[in-house]
C-alpha cells in the first residue's frame, strides 16, 4: 500500500535519487516491543500476546511473536522482540502506537515501592531495612520497570520488610535505630476530624 506520496501531478520527475512514494507492508504488521532485562528471558518466539490499541476504544486482539533478539541492547537493558500482527481488513495503521500485554510466567509477583528508597552507589543496588531487633540491614535488590516515583523490586526483599525511606548516607548496617511508621494517605471520600 502507498502510504506516502512525495510528487504530485504536473512535478518535473528527473533522474537521480528523489523517493517518488513510501510503501508499506500492512498485512501482517511487524510491532517492535523492547521488554525489560527483568522479563526478557521469559519472552519466546511463538508466544502469544494481546495487542490493544492505545487509545483503549478498540478491542484487543490476539498476534503471535515472530523473533526475540539475541541479546539485550546495551543502552536501553531491554530486549528486542518483534511480534507479527494481522491486518487482513487494515484496521491497524501503520505508525501507530499500541499497548501490547506479554503473559510473563515463571515470575512472582513484584513489590512495587517508592523509589526514595533505593540506594543506587558502586556497590550496585540495595534498600536499607530495618529487622525485628530495629537494626539496620543493606540489602542487595534486583529491580524491575520503573514507573518514575515507584519502581518494582523483583528479588531481595519480602512483602514485610520495613524499609528505610530517603536513608542517609550516615547509615551504618547494625546500627539501631526507631522505627516511625509513615502516615497513610487518607481514603477518597474520608470524612475529616
Amino acid at each position: 500500500m502507498i502510504t506516502r506520496r512525495n510528487v504530485d501531478v504536473g512535478d518535473l520527475i528527473s533522474a537521480g535519487n528523489q523517493e517518488l512514494f513510501a510503501l508499506t507492508q500492512i498485512d501482517p504488521l511487524r510491532l517492535t516491543v523492547w521488554v525489560p532485562q527483568a522479563y526478557a528471558d521469559t519472552v519466546a518466539v511463538g508466544q502469544e500476546v494481546s495487542v490493544r490499541p492505545a487509545d483503549a476504544l478498540g478491542k484487543a486482539v490476539s498476534a503471535r511473536v515472530e523473533h526475540v533478539a539475541g541479546a539485550l541492547d546495551p543502552i536501553n537493558r531491554s530486549r528486542q522482540v518483534d511480534i507479527n500482527l494481522p491486518n487482513k481488513d487494515g484496521k491497524w495503521l501503520p505508525g501507530s502506537y499500541v499497548e501490547i500485554a506479554i503473559n510473563v510466567v515463571g515470575k512472582s509477583n513484584p513489590l512495587v515501592v517508592p523509589a526514595n528508597v533505593l540506594v543506587i552507589d558502586q556497590a550496585g543496588t540495595h534498600v536499607v531495612t530495618v529487622d525485628a531487633g530495629h537494626h539496620i540491614r543493606f540489602q542487595n535488590v534486583s529491580l524491575g520497570r520503573d514507573f518514575g516515583r515507584e519502581v518494582e523490586i523483583i528479588d531481595g526483599v519480602k512483602a514485610d520488610d520495613v524499609l528505610v525511606a530517603s536513608p542517609s548516607d550516615l547509615l551504618v548496617a547494625g546500627e539501631v535505630v526507631g522505627v516511625v511508621e509513615s502516615a497513610k494517605p487518607k481514603a477518597k471520600g474520608a470524612a475529616k476530624s
